[in-house]
């Protein structure tokens, strides 16, 4: 994923959190005719520590739609590591997705400017930092 870079304190590694460990899944951008799909082994991010994969202080969820599949794959990790969340959310039932994840794990939300968010799921909102409390 760092191609032509030198990557010595992060690593991207494109999972499917809620899916099985014996599948793939491929990511591509349908949009394009002449994309590159990228196929890879699904992991829940509940079982990356079992891998003895260090625990990241910061996650990415941008899933196009699918942040709900993503915490549902992610009870355990959730509680032990704690990361600061960055999502980017695309419709209804990943804002409420969102919201569950807030209650649940004890997070509080903030705009990308720093900003507290009361209501996450409110419509307007597309990207949000997700901290613990």
């Amino acid at each position: 994923m760092c191609r032509g870079r030198r990557c010595r304190r992060c690593r991207a590694v494109p999972v499917r959190p809620k899916a099985p460990d014996n599948g793939t899944v491929e990511f591509g951008n349908v949009d394009l005719g002449d994309a590159e799909v990228l196929e890879v082994r699904q992991l829940a991010l509940d079982s990356c520590e079992e891998r003895g994969w260090p625990a990241p202080s910061f996650l990415k969820v941008d899933v196009e739609g699918g942040a709900a599949g993503v915490f549902a794959g992610a009870h355990e990790f959730l509680k032990r590591c704690r990361p600061v969340i960055y999502i980017e959310m695309h419709s209804t039932e990943e804002r409420a997705a969102v919201r569950d994840l807030l209650g649940r794990y004890d997070y509080r939300a903030f705009s990308i400017d720093g900003g507290p968010i009361d209501d996450p799921t409110a419509a307007h909102l597309t990207q949000l930092v997700c901290r613990p409390a």
